[in-house]
Order: C-alpha cells, then sequence, then structure tokens
C-alpha cells in the first residue's frame, strides 16, 4: 500500500499510517488509542494476569514512561500530526435524488 515512509521504523510514522489505512476503509467511525497521541508503548492490559500487572490502572505518559497531564496530550506534537490524518479532506455529499443514510 505504500502508506510507511522507506528506511528504519519510525512509530510515529507507523501509528499515523495505519489512522491513514483506516481513513481509506469504508469504516464511518474509527479510534484512536489514547496512549498512541503521546507515544507510551506499554500495554493497557496483559491477559491472564492480575495481580502481576497492573491492568488498566496504568497514567498513560510518554515514550520514556513518565506520566503526562490531560494539558500535555492536548499540546502533544503526536496528537496534532494524527489529527492532521483524520481531519475531513472534504464534506460528503450525496448526490441529486441520493438519501444519506
Amino acid at each position: 500500500l505504500h502508506m510507511l515512509p522507506e528506511g528504519d521504523g519510525d512509530e510515529e510514522a507507523a501509528v499515523r499510517a495505519v489512522h491513514r489505512f483506516l481513513r481509506r476503509t469504508p469504516a464511518r467511525m474509527t479510534g484512536v488509542w489514547l496512549p498512541d497521541t503521546v507515544g507510551d508503548r506499554r500495554p493497557q492490559n496483559l491477559p491472564g494476569t492480575w495481580d502481576q500487572y497492573p491492568n488498566w490502572r496504568l497514567p498513560i505518559a510518554d515514550p520514556e514512561g513518565h506520566p503526562v497531564t490531560l494539558e500535555e496530550i492536548t499540546a502533544s506534537p503526536r496528537l496534532h500530526a494524527l489529527m492532521e490524518v483524520l481531519r475531513p479532506r472534504k464534506p460528503h455529499t450525496a448526490p441529486p435524488g441520493e438519501r444519506r443514510p
């Protein structure tokens, strides 16, 4: 599909490429995993564990594992780059005589 940049892996580019691909599908709604907006690589849930790992209790963190605030999330360059990928390019208008669902 040629959606990833050439060369060594760029994690941010890979995340944007996944969402760029989703924009090309017929899906009417897609979601963004909030940790992707700041580069948090830790899994939120490890199936089969209960007291060995803090499932669903990890604060969102930056790539180094430092927790981030809501203000830092909203100011994140990663978030803004991802939102640019997801921003509608042009409004969908139905041809004359066709009803939109």
